[in-house]
């Protein structure tokens, strides 16, 4: 049924084995992590301040019968 044994490669385009397309897309990551924790250190400093108890809980919950678990939350 199946005669040929032959395996053809898929195209590539040049773009995706750029060096400088992979450094743009470094530096730009970077970046956008360096402004995101310029805005959310002092958005958290702020919700310590304003609420009171941990940022972070963990609680055990129910989940569709008896298996416990973790849930995560964030302090409002």
């Amino acid at each position: 049924m199946f005669s040929s044994t032959t395996t053809t490669i898929p195209y590539v385009h040049p773009a995706v084995r750029s060096r400088v397309k992979r450094a743009i897309d470094v530096v730009g990551s970077l970046t956008g992590l360096t402004v995101l924790l310029v805005l959310l250190i002092p958005l958290a400093i702020a919700i310590r301040l304003d609420s009171p108890g941990p940022i972070f809980s963990a609680k055990g919950e129910l989940a569709g019968g008896a298996n416990p678990s973790a849930c995560g939350n964030c302090a409002p």
